[in-house]
């Protein structure tokens, strides 16, 4: 039976409780930062390496730490806080931040990097070491944008893309999986915002690269992919980049039931401004996915 000191001494543990829990919400522990790169860079062109960060904080508002890069050519960032960054889907990890360095003198480096609370100014132990063999540079400026740690979830039939430069033009670019040769990935794709950033380089609007391909043939699991960019004296730039297939029990959907989703009640935050949507997706099979068939805004 319910007494009233029952009811008091139970509402002040869930007060507790929830104090409790507003302030796990608000806080969390220092962690390291993970990083991601390329393993082979070279002098000349910007080197990128992504850096994956938890919130420090997640209520009210979502807070992260500042971050520390070195380099391991004696050189590093200093703490900044980083400005291009792009949200995770899922897990603890809530973004990944692009920095960039360049390098100058050939050599093996290791790269590491730690995170610290700008408020109390405690540090996180380092991160995961990245060894990249920097080469001579072959001039050649490139960046793969999909698969990258941003992309790194595939499936179905997606697109292999990117840009690529070099001062007297590009010959050929090549595609490998897992070390094996795939083909040769077309070249000349319309990329008027690269042409704004590198207007001196020879067809620079016209820079981009782009194959169609189907992951489903991949077996489950992470796989290494390797484009290997030429310049016009037959000299190499390769970009590697790591990425996970994901996939049902056959290398063929031919049909999935149910095949068509109403996504309800998505807030959608857009040039600052956010607003709710009702998303309508279907199967793709030509695809192997689903694609958005309807946006419906509920304001």
């Amino acid at each position: 039976m319910l007494t009233r000191k029952t009811i008091t001494i139970a509402s002040i543990i869930l007060s507790s409780c929830l104090m409790c829990y507003a302030a796990l919400a608000w806080s969390a522990p220092l962690h390291p930062p993970i990083i991601y790169g390329e393993t082979i860079g070279e002098t000349g062109p910007p080197y990128r390496i992504g850096v994956a960060l938890i919130p420090l904080k997640q209520y009210p508002l979502v807070a992260f730490p500042e971050i520390y890069v070195d380099w391991g050519d004696n050189t590093n960032t200093g703490w900044f806080v980083p400005q291009k960054c792009y949200g995770l889907p899922g897990g603890p990890f809530r973004k990944i931040c692009d920095v960039q360095h360049f390098w100058e003198t050939p050599g093996t480096y290791s790269i590491q990097a730690k995170s610290r609370d700008p408020e109390t100014l405690i540090e996180s132990s380092w991160s995961n070491s990245l060894s990249v063999q920097v080469n001579i540079g072959s001039n050649i400026i490139a960046f793969l944008e999909n698969p990258s740690p941003y992309l790194y979830q595939q499936s179905g039939i997606a697109t292999i893309y990117g840009w690529a430069l070099h001062p007297q033009g590009i010959s050929k670019i090549e595609l490998f999986i897992d070390d094996q040769f795939v083909g040769n990935i077309p070249y000349g794709g319309l990329r008027l915002d690269i042409k704004e950033i590198y207007p001196g380089y020879i067809n620079s609007d016209y820079s981009g690269f782009a194959m169609i391909y189907d992951f489903s043939q991949l077996y489950a699991g992470a796989h290494e992919m390797k484009v290997r960019i030429y310049n016009q004296e037959g000299q190499p730039k390769d970009l590697t980049a790591s990425f996970f297939v994901l996939k049902f029990h056959g290398d063929f959907v031919q049909n999935m039931s149910p095949s068509s989703r109403l996504l309800r009640f998505n807030r959608v935050t857009a040039d600052g401004v956010t607003k709710r949507y009702d998303i309508h997706i279907d199967w793709i099979s030509e695809i192997q996915g689903f694609k958005i068939i309807s946006i419906m805004p509920l304001e």
